[in-house]
C-alpha cells in the first residue's frame, strides 16, 4: 500500500490558506482536509480483498482559509497541527485497508468505502477535541500538551492513541 501527502505533513504555509476578509463561523482560520483512498481487490481461494491501494491526504482549498489580518505563528502551528492529525490518521487507513476482505467484490468495495469514511470521521472527531480543549489554539497550555501528544504519536510509529 502507498500513502501521499499533498502537502507534506509538517509543510503547511501560509500559503496554502486562502485569505478571507471575515470569518464565517468567528474563528480566526480553519484548515480542511479530505482523506482518501483508491484501491483495486482481487479474488482469491478465501473471496475477495484488496490487492493494492493508494491513500492520499489533502487540504481542500476552499475549506482551507484565514481570516484577513490574523495571520500568526501560533495560529499557523495551530491550524498545521490539525494537519498533521489528519495525516496520522490517514497512515492508520493505509494500514487497515490492506487488511479488508469480503465475499464479494461489492463487500469489499463497501468496505473500503466505510473504512475512508470512518478514518475522515475519526480525523474529524479527534480535531474538535482539539479545538475544544485548546479553545481553537488561544490556550496556549492546551496547545503545549496537544503539540506533545501528537509529536508522540508521530515519534510512537505513527499510531493514535486516541478513543
Amino acid at each position: 500500500m502507498s500513502i501521499a501527502f499533498r502537502p507534506l505533513p509538517h509543510g503547511v504555509t501560509w500559503t496554502h490558506f486562502r485569505v478571507v476578509p471575515t470569518s464565517p463561523d468567528g474563528f480566526d482560520a480553519s484548515t480542511g482536509y479530505e482523506l482518501n483512498a483508491t484501491f483495486r481487490y482481487r479474488e482469491g481461494a478465501n473471496g475477495f480483498s484488496i490487492a493494492s491501494a493508494a491513500v492520499t491526504v489533502s487540504l481542500v482549498t476552499a475549506d482551507t482559509w484565514v481570516v484577513s489580518g490574523r495571520k500568526t505563528a501560533a495560529l499557523l502551528n495551530h491550524e498545521t497541527l490539525h494537519y498533521v492529525i489528519a495525516t496520522l490518521v490517514g497512515r492508520e487507513l493505509d494500514r487497515e485497508i490492506a487488511a479488508l476482505t469480503g465475499a464479494n467484490a461489492a463487500e469489499v468495495q463497501q468496505a473500503a468505502r466505510d473504512l475512508i469514511q470512518a478514518k475522515n470521521d475519526r480525523a474529524l472527531a479527534i480535531g474538535q477535541a482539539y479545538d475544544d480543549d485548546t479553545d481553537h489554539g488561544r490556550d496556549a497550555a492546551q496547545q503545549i500538551l496537544w503539540v506533545n501528544r501528537v509529536h508522540g504519536w508521530e515519534h510512537g510509529g505513527n499510531l493514535v492513541n486516541w478513543p
